[in-house]
C-alpha cells in the first residue's frame, strides 16, 4: 500500500503484503543490493514484525554506513488498507481524510 503515498522514493523493494518473513532471504538480499556503495542510504520497512530481525541482520552488515526503520505504521492511516487502529479516526477527522 505504500505506493499509494507520493514519495519519491529512490528505490523501492515489493514486500508481499503479508507473511513478509517467508520473503526475508529476498528482501534482504535485494535491499543489500540497493544500498549506495558511497554514501549512506535510509531503508524503510513498512513489513509489520517482519521488519524486526530483517532490520537487526542488516544493521550487523551495514549500520555503521546506513539506517534501517521499521516506518510503516505511521502510514497505515493516510492509506486504503485492512489496518485500522483507535487513533486512526482522530488523524482522519483532523485532517479531513
Amino acid at each position: 500500500y505504500m505506493h499509494d503515498i507520493k514519495i519519491n522514493f529512490n528505490k523501492t523493494i515489493e514486500a508481499p503484503r503479508t507473511s513478509a518473513f517467508r520473503d526475508a532471504a529476498r528482501l534482504e538480499k535485494e535491499i543489500d543490493n540497493a544500498l549506495h556503495t558511497s554514501e549512506m542510504s535510509i531503508v524503510i520497512m513498512p513489513i509489520g514484525m517482519s521488519a524486526i530481525p530483517l532490520i537487526h541482520s542488516l544493521f550487523k552488515k551495514h549500520g555503521k554506513k546506513h539506517t534501517f526503520l521499521d516506518f510503516g505504521s505511521p502510514f497505515d492511516a493516510y492509506v486504503k488498507s485492512d489496518v485500522h487502529r483507535s487513533h486512526f479516526d482522530k488523524i482522519q477527522n483532523k485532517l479531513d481524510l
